[in-house]
């Protein structure tokens, strides 16, 4: 049985059709296929198909994400372009993520939201480990509210999380198994090397880089 796959491509709305093509050409994207309501567009390896489709509730929620081996490039690209002040949609300049990606936003003229951005490399300094770390064992935290904890390379097995919340926290190589996620909170966290299941949570959130 083969189940290798190919390729994943996302169907992005568009309100104005053209104009869409146009924002993505200008932003780096080829258009080698088109017909009245749907456009293939490429840029190297990335692909996704614009579709003349738009629902406002849809587009505002949209959401795609390019791994990129040069972010500043894109970035300057972006600027040198003027894609805001031509298409009057939203950009905000690079930053580094606690989830150890450089990434920018942009709209584009639907209301979908980009995050454009590469990984950062694991060779910056870190603070010192504490000297032992947290095991969760067979036990619920529902409800637990963590903030500005460190918790790399903690364990969690067997744990009840559901309406847990964490903020400004490091699960760096942090392993969770068994876990009951539902209406758990994370926000600023550092989920690099942390895994769920065996899965890097990186790889979940982003696929592996080329």
């Amino acid at each position: 049985m083969n189940l290798a796959t190919v390729e994943i491509k996302a169907f992005v709305p568009a309100r104005d059709f053209e104009l869409s093509k146009r924002f993505y050409r200008d932003l780096g994207f080829e258009v080698p296929w088109s017909s009245d309501d749907l456009a293939y567009l490429h840029a190297g390896d990335s692909s996704f198909l614009l579709q003349k489709f738009y629902n406002r509730e849809h587009a505002e929620n949209f959401m795609m994400h390019l791994l990129v081996r040069d972010v500043e490039a894109w970035w300057q690209h972006v600027v040198a372009q003027e894609l805001v002040e031509r298409y009057g949609v939203q950009a905000e300049p690079p930053e580094d993520r606690p989830w150890a990606i450089r990434d920018f936003t942009l709209t584009d003229p639907a209301g979908v939201l980009w995050r454009i951005g590469q990984n950062i490399p694991a060779t910056q300094e870190e603070p010192a480990m504490p000297d032992e770390q947290p095991k969760f064992e067979s036990t619920s935290l529902s409800g637990a509210r963590f903030h500005d904890v460190d918790l790399r390379s903690s364990s969690f097995d067997d744990v009840a999380l559901a309406d847990a919340s964490f903020s400004n926290v490091s699960f760096k190589g942090a392993k969770f198994a068994n876990i009951d996620f539902r209406n758990v909170e994370i926000s600023d966290a550092n989920v690099a090397g942390m895994t769920i299941n065996g899965i890097l949570m990186t790889d979940l959130l982003y696929g592996k880089s080329p």
